[in-house]
């Protein structure tokens, strides 16, 4: 059998290849060589008879396109030989490399008791969440010295995009590496990036548990982009949010998301000081608060320029009213925001003894603790206006409202020709995290799906009641200061009888402006 020389071509599968970490997801952009460096890395241990890895791909069709080729390419010429009904491929050493399919989200089960020291998950977003969690009990190694470890690949967007991202993405941020460089290949700049720190956590068996995201674009690999010259120009034809997705990586983007203009760049901001918080007067400060399951406060500020800002977030779960109430006064308190007009939802005004056990309304519980933590500088707590505008639901023009406000527009040096208009502190973490993976739903009327297993509203829920009084406040002129008694009879006194006698009989208001 004829030897094949295999290497990786980038510096990203150089280090996808060697990373000691348990859980690794690699890519995160097409083009940057995810399946191959999949299908390549369990050769490194094929010399180990009790050695057995398992690729996984969530359709036959899928498995058939992508991984199947590739194995047929490069196994054999390791010694491999292949089971078509067993769907194994077998090594001289007896090290087994297995192919699985997992199209229905109970098929998981189809593989229990089935022991690999490699799981290798291509496009993990395309799998039920589900399935990649419950198949960590058969992650198990039978070769002395070689622990077990999980790796897959992905682009952003598909079913379990939103469990990926939060779960390798948001844990492992990539950062820069380096300038932004020129790419002979593809005849453009691009800015190449490299894994973020790896995290670590413990499981329940008190096993500390690491994982990483390697991030590798199109860029990242010279060899494909000269051999498919029209790749690039493929991707960069694409819709706008797909080639966010495909092209830059963006795991903020994906094909369905409701708030297609969000992107954390350049909308999550650095906290502002304190000091500039306390300058503000208080008609251009509002919290918006949902309560519920999840209870989120949301603190937000208008400046002069019309811009809203949204600074501070208290996010609850799973406690009692009082203790939700206590957890904002205390951030209220230290943000020294006291007497802030807080909007509330209509529901916190309803009597929900059948299911919480109290017999008051929730709002009768956080303005009776508010006033006994804060005393008179608890918060001022007004009900939301759900009044319409231009007959359209309150809902409707919400969304239509922050979609403007978070709107931008940069021509092709990267400047911007339209700013927007709202902002999110990175303390405001849920608010952050949750927005850009809000989902279109064609069938409701305001176009959000509202479905908790696709999406968690609660901090947008929360910031839209504070963004809809903001958004129409009319910031109040700063008072004139008058030098001297006369000047300030003249200029405010005498001018509102001028305008009184004016509008009750017009012909004294004009002999008035001739005294």
């Amino acid at each position: 059998m004829e030897k094949l020389t295999v290497a990786p071509n980038s510096p990203r599968q150089v280090e996808f290849f060697a990373s000691p970490e348990y859980e690794v997801l690699y890519g995160g952009a097409a083009g940057g060589g995810k399946s191959w460096s999949l299908v390549i890395d369990p050769l490194q241990y094929i010399n180990y008879s009790q050695y057995v890895a398992t690729i996984f791909r969530r359709t036959y069709p899928q498995l058939l396109k992508s991984i199947v080729p590739q194995c047929q390419t490069y196994y054999p010429a390791a010694g491999g030989t292949y089971n078509e009904q067993k769907k194994t491929w077998k090594f001289p050493s007896g090290a087994e490399i297995r192919l699985g399919v997992m199209e229905h989200e109970e098929d998981w089960q189809n593989f229990q008791g089935d022991e690999s020291c490699g799981q290798y998950y291509d496009e993990l977003t395309t799998f039920y969440w589900k399935q990649y969690k419950m198949l960590a009990t058969w992650n198990r190694s039978k070769v002395p010295g070689l622990p077990p470890y999980r790796r897959a690949t992905s682009n952003p967007g598909g079913l379990s995009h939103s469990q990926v991202k939060a779960y390798f993405v948001d844990t492992c941020r990539p950062v820069p590496d380096g300038e932004r460089v020129y790419s002979q290949a593809a005849g453009m700049w691009w800015q190449p990036m490299k894994p973020g720190p790896a995290y670590y956590e413990f499981d329940e068996r008190g096993r500390q548990i690491s994982r990483r995201f390697i991030p590798a674009k199109v860029f990242d690999n010279e060899d494909m982009l000269r051999n498919n010259p029209n790749y690039l120009s493929q991707l960069l034809q694409l819709p706008p949010e797909k080639r966010r997705a495909y092209l830059e990586g963006d795991w903020d983007v994906f094909e369905g998301m409701f708030f297609e203009d969000w992107h954390s760049d350049i909308h999550v901001i650095e906290p502002p000081g304190k000091a500039l918080i306390k300058s503000m007067p208080k008609h251009s400060l509002r919290g918006g608060l949902d309560y519920g399951q999840r209870t989120v406060l949301e603190v937000q500020y208008r400046d002069y320029e019309g811009n809203i800002v949204q600074f501070a977030e208290s996010y609850t779960e799973k406690q009692t009213p009082v203790e939700r109430a206590d957890a904002m006064a205390e951030m209220l308190l230290e943000l020294e925001l006291f007497n802030l007009m807080i909007r509330y939802d209509t529901n916190m005004e309803h009597n929900l003894q059948y299911y919480t056990g109290y017999d008051k309304a929730p709002i009768e519980l956080f303005r009776k603790h508010f006033e006994k933590k804060m005393g008179k500088r608890a918060p001022i707590m007004v009900v939301v206006s759900k009044k319409s505008e231009h007959n359209q639901k309150f809902r409707v023009v919400c969304n239509e409202a922050f979609k403007q406000y978070i709107h931008f527009e940069k021509d092709a040096n990267g400047q911007f020709i339209v700013r927007p208009k709202f902002f999110s502190s990175s303390v405001c973490r849920h608010f952050n995290l949750t927005v850009p993976e809000l989902i279109h739903d064609p069938d409701k009327a305001d176009g959000l799906d509202y479905d908790e297993d696709v999406g968690e509203d609660d901090p947008y829920e929360a910031g839209k009641y504070a963004f809809m009084d903001l958004r129409q406040a009319v910031l109040a002129p700063e008072k004139r200061k008058y030098e001297t008694m006369d000047e300030y009879m003249r200029e405010v006194v005498f001018k509102k009888v001028e305008a009184k006698a004016m509008r009750s009989q017009p012909s004294v208001g004009e002999s008035w402006k001739n005294l």
